[in-house]
């Protein structure tokens, strides 16, 4: 398993599970931490609901093979998009 965040960009092997976690904000900077949270991969299907403990949601990515390439993510909040899509890169 590798991940690497560049910025907002994330960068992970397709072979593995891989846990990405996040401290996710509302546009005035509070920290969301309670509600249904999750990390969307709209090409992909993958839509993972967020466990939030030790102060960071935590969103467990499934392995697949088939994931390759840049594609792009978002954070989704109680069917409230949050944030303008970011690269995610399957490698």
């Amino acid at each position: 398993m590798a991940i690497e965040l560049i910025q907002k960009a994330i960068r992970l092997t397709s072979e593995d599970n891989t846990n990405v976690s996040a401290i996710v904000r509302q546009s005035d900077g509070t920290e969301i931490t309670s509600g249904a949270m999750k990390l969307v991969v709209p090409d992909l299907e993958i839509s993972v609901d967020g466990i939030y403990e030790n102060g960071v949601w935590n969103f467990d990515i499934p392995k697949r093979a088939a994931y390759r390439g840049r594609h792009m993510y978002h954070f989704e909040w109680d069917g409230v998009y949050l944030d303008f899509q970011q690269p995610i890169y399957f490698i």
